[in-house]
């Protein structure tokens, strides 16, 4: 018997394989469009479905979509992954890119990516602070800055660690994120996936990342040594706005002060500092959104 080819791609591998390319940022790659024309033909068949059996229910039966029941022509183990299809949207629409999943997916596939990827971040910004982000924020309220902690950007779509004001500049934001191993390489500094895809969410909306090692702030101690902490802070922020602190190395052989995360910042492998997008006032980018953004008034409103 002839052997037979590789069965059609699960639902689950097609959105990881799609989140996986943004974070690459290879939005415009032909695997790309392929895994989205394949996930939109296995929302668009059970839809069709949907809508023919509300077609033939009883007109009083038919009424306005309610939250609860966003998506429920859509196939179950879609919500299950819905999140990473939202990371797809979210990546391309902060590089200036077009995810080919705007073109393909259903309206109402789409709003309830965004929904539940809004839903996820509202969650996170609940979550008790930890050890980290509290001892970040009260060396930075030490410091005399303003500090607020569960804050979310005004569209929903992240939640910075620890979101820092400077009193000479209030117009500026400052989101102090913190890198631990769960979130770079192997060996390495470099700041990868669910991170990266953060760090770039912010910067497009306007806000200045500056990591914050855990490994590094460990190295400061907890309560006693208030005054390196706070010189470790005031450097980082220095650097994020291009005000020295180049004295003295921080161990990534780069010779210019900054740390591997910095580096990767602004150099754009992970978190692309220079983007177009970062340079943007939230204003200009809610007209951008406004003009390309998602259906079903799950619009990214930055």
């Amino acid at each position: 018997a002839a052997e037979s080819g590789p069965g059609p791609a699960k639902l689950q591998d097609l959105t990881l394989l799609l989140y996986s390319l943004a974070i690459m940022r290879e939005h415009k790659a032909a695997l790309a469009h392929t895994a989205a024309a394949q996930l939109a033909s296995m929302l668009t068949l059970p839809q069709q479905q949907q809508q023919q059996q509300s077609t033939e229910a009883a007109p009083s039966l038919r009424g306005p979509m309610l939250p609860s029941r966003m998506g429920a022509g859509l196939p179950p183990a879609f919500r299950k992954h819905a999140l990473q299809v939202a990371a797809a949207l979210l990546a391309a629409q902060a590089e200036r890119q077009e995810s080919p999943l705007m073109a393909v997916l259903p309206p109402e596939a789409r709003a309830l990516a965004i929904e539940q990827w809004r839903a996820s971040v509202n969650k996170r910004a609940a979550t008790k602070p930890n050890r980290y982000q509290r001892d970040v924020a009260e060396t930075a309220r030490r410091m005399g800055l303003t500090v607020r902690l569960g804050a979310v950007t005004p569209d929903g779509v992240a939640c910075p660690d620890v979101l820092v004001g400077l009193p000479d500049n209030p117009a500026a934001k400052f989101a102090l994120e913190l890198v631990g191993v769960h979130n770079t390489a192997s060996n390495s500094t470099r700041i990868l996936g669910d991170a990266a895809l953060k760090y770039r969410l912010l910067q497009a909306r306007g806000y200045v990342v500056v990591p914050i090692s855990c490994l590094e702030w460990d190295k400061l101690g907890r309560e006693r040594d208030q005054l390196s902490k706070m010189l470790y802070l005031q450097s980082k922020i220095d650097k994020r706005l291009g005000g020295g602190g180049s004295s003295g190395s921080e161990g990534n052989g780069n010779g210019n002060g900054e740390s591997s995360n910095e580096s990767s910042i602004r150099n754009g492998n992970g978190n692309s500092h220079g983007d177009s997008a970062a340079d943007e006032t939230g204003e200009q980018q809610q007209q951008h959104v406004a003009a390309g953004g998602f259906a079903g008034g799950s619009a990214v409103n930055s």
